[in-house]
This record gives C-alpha cells, structure tokens and sequence, in this order.
C-alpha cells in the first residue's frame, strides 16, 4: 500500500514539474517574438472585405491630404477646413500620418470636430501606419494606460534606415502588434474609417513564404470595428508584391501612378517613374493587369518621395491649364479601368525644389489661397463636367458612290470613342455633316446616339441612318465628323466620298 501511494506521489511530482514547465515553456514563448507571431498566425481569418458601396465612394470621390489632422503636417489648418468646405471629396486619405510621429488623438478629434461645425459635412478619413517610426519617441495609451517604445518595434537590421534614429517597425514584434491594435481602436473610436499600411513589405518582410500575420492584424482590426457598429478598410502600398492571396488580404492596393516630365500617364509600362530609374523595379502600375487582377481594388495617386522626379513635384511644374487637363485625364482613364484616382489636395514636397507650391515650398496645397489654385479643377472633374476634349478616330464606311437623285438610301458610318469619356445621349455627342459643315445635302444633319447608348474607351459605334439623294444631278460631298453639340466639333472627320447623282 506504501509502495503504491509512493508511487502516485511520483506521478504527480512529476505531472507537475512538466506541467510548470510547460506553463513556463507558454509564457515565455508568448513574450517573445516566435510566441507572438504563432498566436497571432493562429487567430481566425474570417472578416469581411469592405462594402461594395463603400468603396465606390473611396474611387470615385478620394482625395489625398497628406496630415490634415495631424499638426506638425498642417499648420495652416484653417485654410485647409475652408478649401474642405468648397470640396467635392468624400473621402481623404492619409488624413492621419504617423511618420515619424505618434498620432495625437486629442488634438486629432478636436480638428474633426472643426471640420465638421465649418465644412458642415462628414468625411471617410485614413490613418496612414508609417513604415518609418523614431525610436526616441514612446506612445502612450490612456485606455491600456501603457507605454508603448518605438525602439521593441524594429525589424532586425533597420535602424537609421529613414534618418538617424529610425527604423522599419515589423508585424513580427509584439509591441508594434499591441501598439497598431491601441492605435487603431483610439481610432475607430474618434470615427476613423480607414487604415493605410506604407510599404506593408518592409513591415511585414514574411509576405512571400506567410499572409497569415497581416491578416490576424487586419481580422482584430475589423472585428473591433464591428463591435462598435462600424465599418473600416484596410489598405498598403504593396509594390511588386504579387502574391495573389497576400493582396486579397486587403480591401484595396494602393501606390503612385508614375508619369513622364510631359505628364503621361504609364500607360504602356514603360515605368518612367523614380523608382524603376533608381532601384530597378517600378513603384507604379499597380493598376496594370499584373497586379490589378490579383487584387480586390486599386487606388492610385501622385506619388512622393522627396525627389523632382516624383509624380507630385512633376505636376507641381505643369502649367495651370495642363495640370487640369492631366487631372481630368487621370481621373477618366482610372476610372475607365475600375480604378480609384485620388485627388490632390495636399502633399510633402521636402526640401526639393517645386513649380507651384502651398502655404510653404515644403507643401503643395491645391487650395485657391495658395499659388496652384487647383480646387476648381479637381471639383469640376468630380462633377463630370467636360473640361478635356473629346478624342474620336474614323474606322469605316458603307456609302454607295452612285445614287439616283430624290431616292433613299441606308448609310453606316464606324467612330471609335478614343476619348475616356463615354458616349452617351445626354452628353449631347452626335455624327454631324461636315463638308460643308451642317449641311443639309442629304436631308438629314446630325445622328444622334440611342437612349441606351454608352461608348466607352476605344468602343466603336455605327452609325446607321438613311439619306436621301439630291434632285439635282452631279457630284456632291458626302464626310461626317463627330460634334458635342455646345461644345464643338471633335476627332478625324470621315472618308471624303464624292458621290456621283444621276436621273432616275
């Protein structure tokens, strides 16, 4: 009996040192960076992409301020709240940054508040999560009451990577994990409805072998919304990450556009942005097929980086009339593709030299206070009103070359919509005679579109319709161009035909 008591009180010792142990084992690994990134990598994966809706708003009405709430971006906060208050922007991206610095959430709520009483609307503000933080700077949560020390945040090997005293934060850290979590319900609590990680591949450098990481940081993000009754995106700037599951992980991509000293667009990947010229990959055109079909949705911008080469200093050189133009061309051709161009109407411009600048040469600022005066432009364009010219090419005709004069006849003309405006009825676009201009040669001098008409980017319509041939024999002129009426004329004019009238 001794024996067997002797022998359950061994088993028990021994249950209990490996069960302390294992405890021991737990707490340990959960303080460490392994600890942290198993949980983490192990939290549920289902949450929700952002609503439709929502995100037709961000496309179609997304503007950039770049610190608008934050006060060492914007020290001109009052004219920034008067040009708000003439805009058509719905949505601002980047209103927080956290370059650098930590987000001052009282101050950040009080400028809201102004916003709203002056501007008398409400706007989808962004929090842009920096992939630079100082590691002189703490953060403190009045919530957690915990401070939070940018320098437990570093990626191995980072430090002074963006300046003395800085580094690269990495997902891979449990005090940037629990500072992004203090910071992102602060937020959403002050009505922050969307969240910007800049260069996620810095701050999540196992994006090729793992998603699982980002996504628990996203997952905890959202059902913290959720719980508040709120709904928020989540984006990065993902560059030439082109792993499809990784991309989906967020509600949008997002990156600079990229454009030559002229103001075009990459259209044909021919990366002339700074990026591709410096380090051999292009930081743009993320909107192209390579990256646009593995993702959820594109949003695209001037891009900056403290280079006169950058796509914001570029446009900051541009004369006043070819920057609306590039504007409204911009915003056509992205939305064409299903792309979300954001509006300027605040940036960093550094210390590098720029053509029209804001409140400082530091700054460009789109605001009529200021030398760009580009608000007027950017709200014309949100409004849809026709500021660029059309563009139209002549394909094809069936025109007979011999009629017998007083009869009728069938006729088609081919126009391609080069333009990325669409052709539509109440846009007042029709096929008008030419030569000579609005004749009535052919008893008929406009052919408008069908009530059901839309003619996009490179679409082609025919033109079917009926003339009839003059009474009088001999040759006469029969050439169509393209006219908005109200507007003018517009593209290459068709064939010329001289067609030969001839007696019954």
């Amino acid at each position: 009996m001794k024996k067997r008591i002797s022998k359950k009180i061994k088993i028990i010792i021994i249950g209990g040192i490996i069960g302390i142990g294992l405890s021991i084992i737990a707490v340990l690994l959960y303080q460490t960076d392994l600890g942290s990134y198993l949980q983490t990598a192990l939290m549920p994966q289902d949450y929700s992409l952002v609503s439709n809706d929502r995100m037709k708003i961000m496309k179609e009405r997304g503007c950039v301020y770049d610190g608008l709430l934050t006060p060492r971006y914007n020290a001109y906060f009052n004219a920034s709240v008067e040009m708000l208050e003439r805009s058509d922007c719905h949505y601002i991206h980047r209103a927080i940054e956290t370059w650098n610095i930590s987000p001052n959430f009282p101050e950040i709520k009080r400028r809201m508040t102004v916003v709203k009483n002056k501007a008398h609307k409400e706007f989808i503000y962004g929090m842009f999560l920096a992939e630079s933080i100082n590691i002189t700077k703490t953060y403190y949560d009045p919530y957690s009451k915990r401070r939070f020390y940018y320098s437990k945040m570093c990626a191995p090997g980072t430090y002074n990577a963006w300046g003395e005293n800085t580094c690269k934060p990495s997902l891979s850290k449990k005090e940037y994990r629990d500072y992004l979590k203090a910071v992102t319900r602060r937020a959403i609590d002050l009505g922050i409805e969307d969240f910007t990680f800049g260069q996620i591949y810095y701050q999540d450098a196992g994006w090729k072998k793992d998603s699982r990481l980002i996504r628990g940081v996203i997952a905890d993000i959202k059902k913290y919304a959720r719980s508040k009754g709120e709904e928020v995106s989540v984006g990065a700037q993902t560059n030439t990450i082109d792993n499809e599951e990784y991309l989906r992980s967020f509600d949008y991509i997002t990156g600079g556009i990229g454009q030559d000293t002229k103001g075009r667009i990459e259209k044909n990947n021919s990366c002339w942005s700074y990026y591709y010229n410096r380090d051999g990959y292009c930081w743009a055109l993320l909107w192209s097929d390579k990256y646009k079909k593995i993702a959820n949705n594109i949003l695209v911008y001037l891009d900056w980086n403290n280079s006169s080469t950058d796509d914001i200093h570029r446009f900051t050189r541009m004369h006043r009339n070819d920057r609306t133009r590039f504007l409204a061309e911009a915003y056509d051709f992205f939305e064409w593709h299903n792309i979300g161009f954001l509006m300027p109407l605040g940036m960093v411009l550094g210390n590098v030299p720029a053509g029209c600048y804001g409140p400082t040469r530091e700054f460009y600022s789109a605001s009529y206070r200021y030398g760009c005066k580009d608000e007027g432009a950017i709200n014309q364009v949100f409004r849809g009103e026709d500021i660029l010219p059309n563009h139209s090419r002549f394909i094809s005709q069936e025109v007979p070359t011999q009629m017998i004069a007083g009869r009728e006849y069938t006729v088609s003309v081919f126009m391609q919509n080069t333009s990325y405006k669409t052709w539509e009825k109440d846009r007042n676009i029709a096929l008008g005679s030419f030569n000579p201009k609005d004749n009535l040669i052919w008893g008929i001098n406009r052919v408008g579109l069908e009530e059901d008409d839309s003619f996009g980017h490179n679409a082609t319509k025919e033109f079917n319709f009926k003339v009839i041939a003059p009474k009088k024999p001999g040759k006469y002129k029969f050439q169509w161009r393209m006219v908005q009426e109200g507007k003018g004329w517009f593209g290459q004019p068709s064939e010329l035909v001289e067609v030969e009238i001839i007696k019954q």
